[in-house]
Parts: structure tokens; sequence; C-alpha cells
């Protein structure tokens, strides 16, 4: 019997989970050309970047978030505390190879008394929950 891919057919569809990479650092750590923190799998679509400020940096202090040499985030405000809500990436969302991610200083190091998280949410294109979706023929 021959493979069959049922990743989509007909009206059935495999279901995508959604990923998160949970990232702890500090301004020690982004000092200079930062640290990698994770390497994220190939073939992923990053959907959203969120960040949780515990202890601020200096005024006006940012940090730069990359993957591979690709900066996802350019300035990224952490001179308050605080959550942000969602965060514009302004590099392609879709790394075929994945990517090691990043943070470093960015044009205002945050200095050492920076705490802080980031949550990477992302969907790896080649795995799936096990379960499917049916759609609906909407054609009378």
């Amino acid at each position: 019997m021959a493979h069959e891919n049922l990743t989509r057919k007909l009206h059935i569809a495999q279901k995508k989970g959604v990923c998160v990479a949970t990232i702890q650092f500090n301004g020690t750590e982004v000092a200079g050309t930062g640290a990698v923190y994770v390497s994220l799998p190939e073939r992923v679509v990053i959907q959203r970047i969120t960040s949780n400020v515990l202890t601020a940096g200096a005024a006006t202090s940012t940090v730069d978030i990359i993957a591979n040499s690709l900066t996802l985030v350019n300035e990224l405000a952490v001179s308050s505390a605080g959550v942000t809500d969602e965060t514009v990436i302004d590099a392609a969302r879709y790394l075929v190879t994945g990517g090691e991610i990043t943070i470093t200083d960015g044009a205002n190091p945050p200095g050492a008394a920076l705490d802080a998280e980031v949550y990477i949410e992302y969907i790896e294109v080649d795995k799936h929950t096990g379960e499917y979706t049916e759609f609906l023929n909407s054609v009378a």
C-alpha cells in the first residue's frame, strides 16, 4: 500500500499546535554581543514575541532579539517594568533552517539591573497534534 499524505485531504486537515520558548535574561548576560538562549527547530513560523520586564534597566534602555543574523525585534524597550501586549517582528517570520535566538544590547544598553523574560510563540510546520479539523463545505 502506498504512503498517503494526510496533512490535508478533502475536507480535513491536521491541527498545528503553538509552541512557546520562554527566555529569562538579565542586563549582564546581554551586554555587548549578548548570549544565545534557545535554538528553534527547522521550518517554524514565529507568531508573536511578548516581553515581561521584572526589574527595569536604565532609562531609555533597549535590547535586540536576533535569530541567526536576522533582527526579529529592534530596540525593544526594557526601561520600565511590565508586560508588552505584543511586539512587532521586524524580519521574516518563517525560519526555514530554524535559528539560534540571541538577545543583545540595543542602542541604549540596559545595565546590570535588568531582569526580564521574553516569550516567543511559534508554529512548527512539520509538527501536528495528531488531531484533525473538519472543514465544512460552504457550497450548497
